[in-house]
């Protein structure tokens, strides 16, 4: 059984935000959190307003690429949207291991999407990427990594998790982001 909730622009902070907290939706590998690409750009028009930075880099890549998707051009946003997504799914997956859990599935969400890959066949996710970008993804997880993973013993669902974070940071290397969602 899988439950899933597509989460509005208005909820997202704590999605983004929650690093280290504990939230009620956490450690539920039944249940899918979809996060709309089109929330999430109205998320960032919004978190641009605020002092808040919850997002991985600087401001002035969000500007410039809310200025391109303005203008009909979402690559730039779509990169972006990726590269958080990995840390969501990050932030995710370091809570479930410190605490021996399985991760709740933050998922990526396109309507009228083609591409649909189940978390359990998320090595289909890697077609979509090139090799020579899977060093650079490396570096970014292990750098965001607050877990040894070198003494723990990954279940089936949280090595997909990983993998589904390798997948969306490789993704969002490419020039033109495939759209996938990952169910």
């Amino acid at each position: 059984m899988k439950l899933e909730n597509i989460i509005d622009s208005e909820h997202l902070l704590a999605v983004f935000s929650g690093k280290d907290i504990e939230f009620p939706w956490r450690f539920q590998p039944f249940f899918r959190i979809k996060i709309p690409f089109g929330e999430y750009v109205q998320f960032v028009r919004f978190i641009l307003s605020t002092s808040i930075r919850p997002l991985v880099f600087e401001s002035k890549y969000y500007t410039d690429s809310l200025s391109l998707y303005d203008i009909g051009d979402e690559r730039g946003m779509l990169k972006l949207y990726y590269t958080d997504m990995a840390q969501v799914v990050l932030n995710e997956f370091n809570l479930s291991v410190k605490y021996q859990e399985e991760a709740t599935v933050m998922c990526t969400y396109f309507e009228e999407c083609k591409n649909v890959i189940e978390l359990s066949d998320i090595d289909e996710a890697f077609r979509f990427t090139l090799k020579k970008d899977l060093q650079s993804v490396q570096g970014f997880i292990s750098d965001r990594l607050n877990v040894p993973l070198g003494r723990c013993v990954l279940s089936t669902h949280n090595n997909n998790i990983l993998k589904c974070a390798l997948a969306y940071r490789a993704i969002s290397l490419l020039d033109n982001p495939v759209k996938i969602n990952i169910s």
